[in-house]
């Protein structure tokens, strides 16, 4: 499979990372305190290199209190702007872990169909969340985004 990176990193389609070190949920590259610590993030790709129309997955994994749920209707390969890269197919799925916080995965099956370059960054995917008040949907508290680079 692929290897786990912090989502805090920037990801090149050779699966290297800038940083090793992993953060904890909600930490900066600082040290400092993020703005969501409920919120925590890991990104995979299933490919260490690719050549040209290669496909291959890239996956981002949110772990998030029960308080805040995500806007998917927008999570969908007609949607996702990946230039350069291609977006074949998105999906994305949330379920109840057993602590009782909430996982989201959303998983890009993307092509490469650039020449010439040794390596490519993924570019940016903004997921974008509301907070619930108690354990209804129906009003929220505040709204955000998440970037993922």
């Amino acid at each position: 499979m692929g290897s786990e990176h912090d989502a805090g990193d920037e990801e090149m389609l050779t699966g290297e990372t800038p940083s090793g070190g992993a953060r904890r949920p909600g930490e900066s590259a600082a040290g400092e305190q993020g703005p969501l610590p409920e919120l925590s993030f890991t990104t995979r790709l299933d490919q260490t290199a690719v050549w040209v129309g290669d496909q291959f997955h890239y996956q981002i994994i949110v772990d998030h209190s029960p308080k805040i749920q995500f806007v998917l209707e927008n999570v969908n390969k007609d949607t996702i702007n990946m230039d350069p890269l291609r977006v074949v197919d998105a999906t994305s799925r949330a379920y109840t872990l057993k602590n009782g916080n909430q996982r989201l995965f959303v998983d890009l099956t993307m092509a490469n169909f650039t020449t010439g370059l040794a390596q490519i960054q993924i570019p940016q995917l903004t997921l974008f969340y509301f907070r619930r008040e108690g354990a209804g949907a129906a009003a929220s508290s505040g709204e955000g985004s998440m970037s993922r680079p």
